[in-house]
């Protein structure tokens, strides 16, 4: 069973302790605005948690995957995009079989989807809409799972970071939209990686 949230510091895999630490340390160098190869480390807390927490890792590598395609995001956000939509897919098929779906929470979630699809559609590029589209209804996949596998938080948060990055690129930046965006996005997926319940 993969770990609910520990009680204590004692009960955090060395390796999420260390991938705590690379994203503290990529949200300080995005802070402080610090370009060039540093960001490079930027995907490491997702496949250090992939180690970490296996049951997951298909889910965790592609995010991983997403997060150094972005790195690019002029040449490559439709890639990453699609990684992370691959992430959230996986994360829908490997928990939900599990731990069952919530109706409720994929009404919410199917809600919010078309809430922000809806804000964001006249910014949207054509080519971008059905991916964009098909994006938001995964997050409300991963929410209806979530649920009942105890990692509600992570996934909420997911929907925050992404509703953040969705905002600052499609309509008008955010003030330290990037910033806003990874503290988020890291925090939802130690959320995710550490609070989902499945059995082994």
């Amino acid at each position: 069973m993969l770990p609910s949230l520990p009680l204590s510091p004692l009960h955090v895999p060395p390796l999420t302790i260390l991938a705590g630490a690379i994203a503290l340390a990529y949200v300080g160098v995005v802070a402080a605005g610090i370009r060039g190869r540093v960001r490079a480390i930027k995907p490491l807390p997702a496949l250090l948690l992939a180690v970490a927490y296996p049951r997951l890792a298909p889910v965790l590598a592609c995010w991983a995957a997403g997060d150094a395609l972005l790195l690019d995001k002029d040449r490559f956000f439709l890639h990453g995009l699609g990684a992370f939509l691959l992430g959230h897919v996986a994360y829908v098929g490997i928990v939900g079989p599990v731990t069952g779906v919530s109706v409720p929470w994929l009404g919410v979630g199917v809600v919010l989807a078309v809430g922000l699809l809806a804000l964001l559609w006249p910014g949207l590029r054509p080519r971008l809409r059905a991916p964009v589209t098909l994006y938001a209804f995964a997050i409300a996949g991963m929410l209806a799972v979530a649920g009942p596998a105890g990692a509600l938080p992570g996934a909420a948060l997911f929907l925050i970071s992404d509703t953040c990055l969705a905002w600052n690129r499609f309509r008008r930046p955010l003030p330290r939209g990037d910033l806003l965006v990874m503290t988020t996005y890291y925090g939802s997926m130690f959320l995710l990686a550490m609070g989902t319940r499945i059995e082994a």
